[in-house]
């Protein structure tokens, strides 16, 4: 039951970013060495068409690997 709610949460999450932006993109992957630095929680919090990725330490606003519109 939680799992389900959980899952139900992070898809109102998404369809809402993407409505927001209008853009759809991907967090690169991260490098093998990161900035640990937690600047971010959200990709409500970037600006620009930047998200909010784990870059291997920390989270940082970072260009989307891929930007498509919506």
């Amino acid at each position: 039951m939680k799992f389900t709610i959980f899952t139900l949460l992070v898809f109102a999450f998404v369809c809402l970013y993407t409505s927001k932006a209008g853009l759809v993109g991907v967090c690169p992957p991260p490098g093998e060495f990161g900035i640990c630095l937690q600047e971010c929680t959200s990709h409500f919090q970037c600006s620009g068409g930047q998200l909010c990725c784990y870059n291997g330490c920390g989270r940082t606003c970072t260009p989307p690997d891929a930007i498509y519109k919506r």
